[in-house]
């Protein structure tokens, strides 16, 4: 029984992918919400900042946006890291 099962997990796991890769290798700067309108990062308190920071900072990254929907709405989001 337990056979079974490892025969199972391995070909599940060989089937899940943990990170989302574009075929083309580039990640869309966009919002897929038409009900978001002026998504922007930046340091709190420096609304004229670019979205770069350092694990230590005192001072996190803030996202803020505006939704222009009737209904209060639950959303995610996803920051990739992306080197040169």
């Amino acid at each position: 029984m337990s056979y079974r099962i490892c025969i199972v997990f391995f070909l599940l796991c060989s089937v899940v992918r943990a990170q989302y890769s574009p075929p083309d290798g580039i990640y869309p700067d966009a919002v897929f919400d038409e009900h978001i309108k002026t998504a922007r990062i930046y340091k709190t308190g420096w609304e004229t900042s670019y979205p770069i920071g350092h694990i230590d900072d005192e001072k996190p990254l803030m996202l803020t946006f505006d939704e222009l929907s009737k209904t209060a709405r639950n959303y995610s989001y996803a920051v990739i890291h992306c080197d040169a």
